[in-house]
């Protein structure tokens, strides 16, 4: 195409997914025991991770190959909280952007009418690509087979500045950069583009050890006294390694991934005065039967595959029948 001097679109790059509402007002309602218990959130992992995270390195690596313009494909036919079709949509049907919607807008606004140097990382499982900007330069890091990773380099703390996939400043120790499935962004500050490809292209690259633990919150149960001895509670999970699921597609070999795993997240839970702590389970919700009139407090903790556990999450619980 650049033999004709032509523009090279990439065109109808979408990621399908279904948004990532829950609760009363969406369809997360659980349809019988499903064979794996995770799947009762897989709308969550990939409404809030999946799709981004495809999106945004579908992009970046598109305009760094050097392709001048980019075409997502939207679908809006039909939107609401009972739509249980994928569509890529970026909006959700309320009007609220949907999260790959926000990191595409992010990573637009970072590298948009810059120049392109490529992907420069020596090390064959991560992407260093780097973009040629009038405010300086950019460059955007994450790992081709999702594993957590860190770089070291060669550069001064000073002279750069780590963004996270939505655009927010991250805390670093030095000039050791943490990155894998999710990107990140280092933005170079008073020095040339020239300068931040060379400190990439000699920058030791290393796994990394993953301590961070998951953010668990509860999205859904009974607030107020209830008026019945029978209620459910529904929680829910992010890890920035961990990500449950079947097989995800290798978007280097266009194959299913060799390491599905469908509790890459686990929960164990448990209600005051009612029942102990449970086993560890995929599942992200409990049905509760014949709670005696009581006030409670419903608890719930998350853990990754590393074993980081996160911080409890708790919510009370008053029967008053």
């Amino acid at each position: 195409m650049d033999n004709l001097g032509v523009s090279v679109w990439n065109t109808e790059s979408g990621a399908w997914d279904l948004g990532f509402y829950q609760g009363v007002s969406s369809n997360f309602v659980a349809w019988g025991k499903n064979l794996w218990p995770h799947t009762d959130a897989s709308r969550y992992y990939e409404g809030m991770i999946g799709a981004a995270d495809f999106l945004t390195t579908n992009f970046l690596r598109t305009i760094a190959a050097g392709q001048s313009k980019y075409f997502y494909y939207d679908s809006r036919v039909y939107a609401a909280p009972d739509y249980f079709k994928h569509h890529p949509t970026i909006w959700e049907y309320d009007g609220t952007i949907r999260t790959k919607g926000i990191a595409y807008a992010v990573a637009g606004s970072l590298i948009d009418h810059s120049t392109p140097l490529g992907n420069v990382s020596a090390d064959p499982n991560s992407y260093f690509l780097v973009f040629d900007k009038g405010s300086g330069p950019i460059a955007a890091l994450f790992s081709a087979d999702k594993k957590p990773r860190q770089t070291t380099l060669t550069l001064s703390s000073s002279q750069f500045q780590v963004l996270d996939i939505m655009g927010n400043p991250v805390s670093i120790t030095g000039n050791i950069i943490p990155y894998g499935r999710i990107p990140v962004y280092l933005r170079g500050i008073g020095i040339t583009a020239a300068t931040l490809k060379s400190a990439l292209q000699t920058a030791i690259v290393a796994t990394r050890t993953d301590t961070i633990p998951p953010n668990v919150s509860i999205s859904d149960a009974p607030r107020g006294p209830i008026a019945s001895n029978a209620f459910r509670v529904r929680w829910i999970g992010l890890d920035d390694s961990s990500y449950p699921n079947l097989g995800e597609m290798n978007p280097e070999s266009h194959m299913p991934s060799d390491t599905p795993n469908p509790v890459a997240i686990l929960y164990s839970y448990s209600l005051s005065g009612y029942s102990d702590w449970s086993p560890w389970t995929a599942r992200t919700y409990a049905d509760f039967t014949d709670v005696p009139n009581g006030s409670y407090t419903f608890s719930v903790k998350a853990k990754d595959e590393a074993g980081n556990e996160s911080i409890v999450a708790t919510r009370p619980i008053v029967v008053n029948n």
